[in-house]
C-alpha cells in the first residue's frame, strides 16, 4: 500500500475542511471553531482507517511469509482426504513426520 497519497489526500480534505467555503454541520462553538472540530474529528477518523490498513497489511505479509507445509506432510493428508488410510494411521504418521 502506498501510504504518500492516502496522506496528500487526508491533508487536502482537512484544509478543505478548515479554510474552505461551503455548508458545514453547525455544532454551536462559532464558525472558526465548529470548522476545526469537524476537522479534527475528520483526521481522527482516517488515522483510525490509516492505522487499521497498515495492520491489515503487516497480518497479510505474516501469513504470506508462513513456512511452506512438507511435501510428505502433504501427500500423507491427501491419502487421508481420498481415504486411503484410516484416522489413526494418519495420526500415527502425522507424529512421526514431525519427530
Amino acid at each position: 500500500m502506498k501510504l504518500k497519497p492516502f496522506l496528500l489526500g487526508t491533508a487536502a480534505a482537512l484544509l478543505l475542511a478548515v479554510f474552505g467555503s461551503g455548508p458545514w454541520p453547525c455544532l454551536g462553538l462559532g464558525p472558526w471553531l465548529d470548522r476545526i472540530c469537524l476537522a479534527l474529528a475528520f483526521a481522527a477518523v482516517c488515522f483510525a482507517c490509516g492505522k487499521w490498513l497498515l495492520n491489515r497489511s503487516k497480518h497479510a505479509a505474516s501469513d504470506s511469509e508462513s513456512e511452506p507445509i512438507p511435501p510428505e506432510i502433504v501427500i500423507l493428508r491427501e491419502r487421508y482426504a481420498r481415504g486411503a488410510i484410516d484416522r489413526e494411521h494418519y495420526l500415527q504418521s502425522l507424529d512421526d513426520l514431525k519427530l
